[in-house]
This record gives structure tokens, sequence and C-alpha cells, in this order.
């Protein structure tokens, strides 16, 4: 069988991070093609599509990004008919979907944020044939669509020794400076840290997607008189980041599925995370001293900082529950499943 995974996005976040694995996983047994605006793609268009569209000013500047990858993919489309189209992001759902009801060709929408409600839902149902989601929480009632649950793997980082500066206590985000990544606790947390006498250092790792969000947290920064503890370091590889970490602060307001959580907790560093439904199932399934789910408010994480410690046993509960094999096992039955149905 054929199957085409495609992206309009040019940057690897967590979703591609999966379609790639799933990519490698698929090939074991069909013919893949990975078309994207990506270097790892094996099939590259010149399309790309802003990782982040909020505005009216951005929202008219990305339409007819979505108009060419129509138009081109439906010409590139036409000549390859794949016999599955696997989409992991929803603009990918959009316009792959679209043209998919044209060519006749099933799509598996991968489900990595929320599936959306009313309107939104109907519509997305509409361009999908079956459904994967990545967390049992995620999984509304009434669907009408063939789907299962299949937990994203987890690629687990070989941390390079880094010296250390000093005997302060290294604190990271990993994630885009967005809200719903919600730096802005983990910058109160290290306020309250600094108020009660302990010398903390927070990095906050990830690409600009919100100028205006970002430009809060640096008036925050300075506001707060942390200018010589905190740093927004930009993108650095995950192995990168969380060489230089000793604690990392995971404080989204909504997560799926949190690969940095999960890669992190692979490598050894243990984790204070957000109350959220993502962050308590990942606690459930693993139940590791080196994970903490904390309330809200700064107080509260801080808290949590200064108690969490790491777990030796975390790497290989990791590698055994959110590994790479597993989920290939798991994506290839799905996938023969509805290829038996047709």
């Amino acid at each position: 069988m054929r199957i085409l995974l495609p992206t309009l996005y040019d940057t690897v976040g967590g979703s591609t991070k999966v379609l790639l694995a799933a990519a490698g996983a698929l090939a074991t047994k069909h013919e893949v093609i990975v078309r994207a605006p990506l270097a790892e793609a094996s099939s590259r268009h010149g399309l790309a599509f802003p990782a982040s569209v909020s505005g009216a000013a951005a929202k008219a500047a990305a339409a007819p990004i979505l108009a060419r990858a129509a138009f081109q993919e439906a010409s590139w489309l036409s000549g390859r008919r794949p016999d599955l189209i696997h989409v992991h992001d929803e603009i990918a759902l959009y316009v792959y979907g679209l043209l998919a009801k044209r060519f006749r060709i099933p799509v598996i929408w991968h489900v990595h944020m929320r599936e959306g409600s009313g309107l939104t839902r109907y519509v997305r149902e509409a361009l999908a044939s079956a459904k994967i989601f990545i967390s049992e929480f995620s999984v509304q009632p009434e669907q009408t669509l063939p789907h299962t649950v299949i937990r994203n793997p987890v690629q687990i980082p070989v941390l390079r020794a880094i010296p250390r500066d000093d005997g302060a206590l290294r604190l990271a985000v990993v994630g885009s400076l967005s809200r719903r990544k919600n730096q802005a606790l983990a910058i109160d947390t290290a306020r309250v840290l600094r108020d009660s006498g302990l010398s903390v250092r927070l990095t906050l790792y990830g690409e600009q997607v919100e100028a205006a969000y970002a430009g809060a947290l640096r008036r925050l920064i300075d506001e707060t008189g942390l200018g010589d503890m905190v740093r927004l370091a930009g993108h650095k590889q995950v192995g990168e980041a969380l060489a230089e970490t000793d604690v990392l602060l995971a404080p989204s307001r909504y997560e799926n599925q949190p690969l940095a959580v999960l890669e992190a907790l692979g490598a050894g560093i243990p984790v204070v995370a957000s109350d959220i439904p993502a962050h308590r199932e990942i606690s459930s399934i693993l139940n590791t001293k080196a994970l903490a789910v904390a309330g809200p408010g700064p107080e509260v994480f801080a808290s949590r900082v200064r108690s969490i410690r790491a777990d030796p046993g975390s790497p290989d509960l990791i590698a055994r529950v959110f590994g790479q094999q597993r989920f290939a096992r798991e994506l290839l039955a799905f996938v023969d499943q509805l290829d038996r149905k047709r």
C-alpha cells in the first residue's frame, strides 16, 4: 500500500516528530511518501505554513498559502494516487482531506490536539475516514469514525555532560513561547524560589510563535527583577536543553501527550507539571516519584520543585511504555485493520 504523510509546516514540533516516526514504522511494510518542506521529507514542496496564525493580518497572509497548497497538491496527488493519507495536523487535514474526497482516498487523522466541537468537529470528521488519539482523556463521546488510542513514541535523548557555572538549581521549560505553554508561571515560580533564598536559574527553550506573549514574558522578567536569572534561549534540540537542566517545569494550560515531559523523565530528569488531564494521565500510567503534578499558583510549583527527586527507574519505564517498537506495532495493526475493511 502507498501511504502519504504530508504537512505544510517547516518546523519539527511534537506532531511532526510523530509524523516522521510513523513514516519509519509504516515503511517497514508499505511504500511511504513524506511530503513536506522538511529536510527529512522524501518529497519536498515549496509551501510553508506559519507555526502560529493569530490576528486578522496573520490569517490574511496565511490564506494564499492554503490556496496555493490546494492547487499545487491537487496536481501532485493526481499523478501519485496514494492508497491512504495519514495527517498529523489540522492544516494538513483541511488541505489533503478536501483533496482526498475528490480522489476517493481514505484519510487517517492523527489527533494531536483537541478534536474541536460543534461545526469545527463536524467539518474535521467529514474530512477524515478514521482517527488515532494519543491519550485516553482526549477521546470525546459519540465517536462516529473508526478510532483507536496509540500513545506517541518517545525517543529518549542522550545527554552530554555540561560543566556547571555555579551551584544554582537549573530549571527549564521546553516549548514554543505561547500562552498555552504558560511560561509566565515558570517565571513566577523562579521569583518565589529566589525570594525564599534558593539560588536558581531558569531557561526558556522554544521558538517565539506568539510575539505579543513573548514580549509579555520579557516585561515580566524585567518587572520581577529576574534579568540575571531567567534566559530566553530560543530553539534547541531537546537533548541539548535537558543536558543543562536539573528540573523540568511543564506549566502548560493544555497538552494532549507532552513529549518534553516524557523525554525528560526518559533522560532521568524530574518534572514538575501543571494539574491538567494530560499530566494526570501520565502520572497514573507511570506512577513515578520523578513526576509531580502541581496545583495552580507559583507557590505550589515552587514547593514541588524543592521536594522533587529523580527516579532511577524512570528511563526504563519510559522506554517500555512509550517506546518506538510498541508504537510501530500498534500503528501497523490499525492500518492493516482499516485496509481489510475497505
